[in-house]
């Protein structure tokens, strides 16, 4: 009752609200994509996911109490998970084992009772074991076969399937992006880059990020009023989520680089990118080496004036590229954005 009362009072409003943002928020893009997890279990367990609702009866009826056990802690968590705003299969992990106790308590329950059926029912076809038994075996290789729950095991216990949710994101490798940038950065380039920790580990810094879901994620942690080129505090660095942040710093630099996976330099960001560079007198070239891509700007004449330039890293002063030169930015791998300048 006095939970009630707190609650009717509108005492606790502003806490509800936060509450529910942080619930339903995802960074950029916005999609609102309730039926994720569900598609993610169709896919991945084509058998399992389908009749699991027929598997909850059959362990509800045999062991009540730990199925029910399981099946709250699991259904509740698949749909909460389900109308939040940030999704990954990873996120459903802690509660899998719960989905498959379930599905244990079932087969238990029934796997004896099916098999005496089968050899009852193949000897009344058949009149005996000799042919009962092929059958029965040909029935079940038929089921692995049609079924693609068993190859795509295989081939995810393979490392097989690149397309495959479990195995994660492709690891790109730009190992080539260090020879590719050397030039440039010889001519004290601003590096930009739009993957922040493939930069760290195969150039060994960078000075500017441009990455609209990370910024939207500084958004929501730092507030709406939050500017551009904001200090990423995993990194260090400076990040904006906007092509035309850009501008000043294109305008302002007389010789920079965007470095990115290959297939960035074919994007429409790449595009959209050089002819804003060109539209700031800039001379642009594209280059994609391996599994990493560059585009890059210089000018010929005179760049903005130094009253008009932003105060960043490459643009106002030293950066990135006398660090790696220099030594003092060296390439290293990285799980995570602690990384310091």
């Amino acid at each position: 009752v006095g939970a009630a009362l707190v609650a009717a009072s509108g005492q606790l409003d502003g806490i509800f609200q936060k509450l529910w943002t942080t619930y339903r928020w995802e960074p950029w893009p916005v999609s609102r994509d309730t039926t994720f997890y569900h598609r993610d279990f169709r896919d991945t367990y084509p058998t399992f996911w389908p009749l699991f609702p027929v598997a909850a009866l059959i362990a509800l009826r045999a062991r009540f109490v730990p199925a029910s056990f399981c099946l709250v802690l699991f259904g509740t968590t698949f749909v909460l998970q389900s109308f939040g705003g940030l999704k990954s299969t990873r996120y459903l992990y802690p509660m899998m084992p719960f989905f498959f106790a379930i599905w244990g308590i079932a087969l238990a329950e029934i796997g004896s009772r099916l098999v005496r059926y089968l050899w009852g029912t193949g000897r009344s076809v058949f009149g005996t074991a000799l042919l009962t038994i092929p059958a029965i075996a040909l029935s079940a290789a038929f089921l692995i076969g049609a079924n693609p729950a068993f190859e795509r095991s295989a081939r995810l216990i393979a490392g097989a399937d690149p397309d495959a949710l479990l195995v994660g994101k492709r690891r790109w490798q730009w190992a080539e992006a260090r020879e590719m940038v050397d030039p440039w950065l010889r001519n004290g380039a601003v590096v930009i880059t739009t993957e922040e920790m493939l930069a760290v580990q195969w150039l060994g810094d960078y000075d500017l990020a441009w990455n609209k879901p990370r910024f939207s994620e500084m958004l929501f942690s730092l507030g709406p009023e939050t500017q551009s080129f904001v200090e990423d505090f995993r990194s260090g660095r400076p990040i904006a989520g906007e092509l035309e942040d850009f501008r000043a710093v294109v305008a302002c630099a007389p010789v920079g680089l965007v470095i990115s996976n290959a297939g960035w330099i074919d994007g429409s960001n790449a595009r959209r990118f050089a002819e804003m560079a060109r539209g700031e007198g800039a001379a642009v070239t594209m280059t994609s080496r391996g599994e990493s891509s560059m585009l890059t700007w210089s000018h010929d004449g005179e760049t903005a004036q130094a009253t008009d330039c932003p105060d960043l890293p490459g643009v106002s002063g030293p950066g990135a590229a006398e660090a790696i030169l220099s030594g003092q930015s060296q390439r290293r791998l990285i799980s995570s954005a602690s990384a310091e300048r």
